[in-house]
């Protein structure tokens, strides 16, 4: 692996929130000081667990690497034989469960950024815009880090992060989006210990008002955002875990939200995505289940609702998955984790909802949780992937493409 030597950060500037005040209390916000004077700002925070009734959301221009990221890549026409290349791999010696990317050095490079849960540092990978990564710039934290995500939190055309504690409370999932149309970033945490949502209204200053928060189904594990029901206000579905269900909230438009109907899944969903998958202009969920390696495709009808549509058996547990086009074929594809296996399986889209056979790839990782990116400017989908044992490893697309044309894409995992 190639770059510079490991970098301790600084951590300066430091404002501490909790969910209920606009006082400084729990919630830490600072700027990590490089060697070259390039910062990114951490904040860190704990939801206390409260069930007071509220509302929220996620949106458009975030990010982060949480539930789902939609990102608009450049596609360059089809290929027929797709393969994936490792472009770079770290090994640590804890384990590692989260990842997350952005251009948090304004370089128009994708970097990295893992939290490491046993020895409490974030570890940042400045990219080198081939798909390799420098040595990381080591943070010590004194939180037990989680589920990371990134935004402009403060108004200063800056990459930020944030960060769950997933000790304290219990926050788990993280969405960053303008959540009022204020054109201020908000937060919107999902706790798996308290089943509730809370929100998090921006001030955009890197600073937030009190949470409020809302009760939902029994471990509420993972969370997409989008217009379900073409209304321009961002709305969001949120998969319970224990209580095998999924439930849909339509956003007012003003940080408030509607339970608008719930699904029962029969099974318990953890991973859960959301895209355009039969091209009729309204969004689709996928939602995956690790225990009995189902996949499962749900129609939207464009007003809210949705019907069960596809079933799929994977080769293994399904652990993370992102959608993107990966084949320039202008549809939609999902490429997903087998936990603790050495391969990820990819089901490539007709266009019309259904997914193919999984095929299988190899990797040098057992794969855990996947993040899309472009790591190298061709404006093919690229991944990285944290190790269930010890690696986090980046992979190249790549599919021959000379065309151009557009799709969104995204990224939905277990954790």
């Amino acid at each position: 692996m190639q770059g510079a030597e490991n970098i301790k950060g600084i951590i300066q500037e430091a404002i501490v929130f909790d969910g209920t005040s606009s006082q400084a209390n729990t919630t830490t916000t600072a700027r990590l000081l490089y060697e070259n004077n390039n910062s990114v700002i951490f904040t860190a925070f704990a939801t206390p667990e409260s069930t007071t009734q509220s509302t929220s959301t996620v949106a458009k221009n975030s990010i982060g690497i949480f539930n789902w990221i939609s990102m608009e890549n450049i596609r360059i026409n089809s290929c027929r034989n797709l393969t994936f290349d490792e472009s770079f791999s770290y090994e640590y010696s804890n384990y590692i469960l989260f990842v997350a990317v952005g251009d948090f050095n304004d370089d128009n490079y994708m970097n990295l950024v893992v939290p490491c849960t046993q020895d409490l540092t974030m570890h940042i990978f400045l990219g080198y815009g081939n798909g390799s990564f420098q040595l990381p710039i080591i943070s010590q934290i004194e939180e037990l880090l989680g589920n990371t995500a990134g935004g402009d939190l403060n108004d200063d055309s800056h990459a930020d992060i944030v960060v769950c504690n997933i000790i304290v409370s219990g926050p788990y999932a993280i969405a960053i989006a303008d959540l009022n149309h204020d054109q201020i970033l908000d937060l919107l945490v999902t706790n798996t210990v308290a089943n509730i949502v809370s929100v998090l209204l921006g001030y955009g200053n890197g600073t937030f008002a009190p949470q409020n928060s809302f009760v939902t189904g029994i471990m509420p594990d993972s969370i997409v955002t989008a217009d379900f029901n073409h209304d321009n206000h961002v709305d969001f579905v949120v998969a319970n875990y224990v209580s095998q269900s999924v439930t849909v909230h339509l956003g007012i438009g003003n940080g408030t939200f509607l339970n608008r109907c719930s699904y029962i899944t029969t099974d318990a969903p953890a991973a859960l995505g959301t895209g355009d998958l039969n091209e009729g202009e309204n969004m689709e969920l996928i939602y995956l289940n690790c225990g009995n390696s189902l996949i499962n495709v749900f129609l939207g009808y464009g007003n809210s609702t949705f019907c069960r549509a596809y079933t799929y058996m994977d080769f293994d547990c399904s652990a993370s998955g992102v959608i993107g086009d990966f084949n320039g074929d202008n549809h939609l594809d999902v490429l997903i984790s087998l936990f603790g296996s050495d391969h990820f399986s990819l089901m490539f889209s007709d266009g019309t909802g259904a997914l193919g056979k999984p095929q299988l790839f190899n990797s040098h990782h057992q794969s855990l949780m996947l993040v899309l990116s472009d790591f190298n400017g061709d404006h093919g989908l690229d991944f990285v992937v944290s190790d269930s044992q010890t690696d986090v490893g980046a992979y190249l697309n790549e599919c021959i493409r000379c065309s151009l044309s557009r799709k969104k894409n995204s990224n939905f995992r277990l954790l």
